[in-house]
């Protein structure tokens, strides 16, 4: 892994050209472990009660949401949105969490969006505790756990992160096997 100064260098440079987005340093800059509803709560407390959160996520990561800390809590204070991965159905995501997933969520609803109704009238509504948007979006099949592997192996990452991604990444030698180890010599292998 690279360490936490790339990952929002990278997400820096990734964003650079799209003024929908603002990348934080508030996981950098707290001591410790961070966790999900620690952010929420310190974005509210910089901008106000009032302001509107969204919290997207991954189908893969929604159905594990009840072993976070303060899933619960986290949906309640932020607007939370599942789009789908590749391998998953937003139409199967009620029926994929357990009882006891659901319970220790507070008993979410949900409701389907398609990409084209997000827009200005949502970004207006404000957030309702416990809802999860699932919203289907247009997906590629690319994982970051494959890039690394690319990089590792020396072959392109063209088209699958940006350009200044992929030159940060080789000019910082980010992901790349240390020379003379094997692979399966690796001890952070697997």
């Amino acid at each position: 892994m690279a360490a936490p100064i790339h990952r929002y260098e990278m997400v820096s440079l990734a964003t650079i050209f799209t003024p929908y987005f603002t990348v934080s340093p508030i996981e950098l800059n707290r001591p410790g472990t961070s966790y999900s509803v620690d952010t929420v709560r310190e974005l509210l407390r910089l901008y106000g009660k009032e302001a509107q959160l969204y919290f997207i996520m991954g189908v893969d990561a929604f159905l594990e949401l009840s072993g976070w800390k303060e899933a619960q809590e986290l949906l309640h204070l932020a607007q939370v949105i599942v789009t789908a991965r590749p391998g998953w159905r937003l139409d199967e995501v009620e029926t994929a969490l357990a009882p006891e997933q659901r319970a220790a969520l507070g008993h979410p609803t949900f409701k389907y969006l398609r990409i084209s109704e997000v827009g200005l009238e949502l970004a207006r509504t404000p957030p309702v505790p416990g809802l999860v948007l699932l919203v289907e979006v247009v997906s590629l099949d690319i994982s970051s756990r494959e890039i690394r592997q690319l990089v590792e192996e020396g072959r392109s990452v063209r088209f699958l992160v940006p350009d200044t991604v992929a030159a940060y990444v080789q000019k910082n030698r980010l992901y790349q096997r240390r020379a003379g180890r094997r692979k399966e010599d690796d001890p952070h292998r697997g």
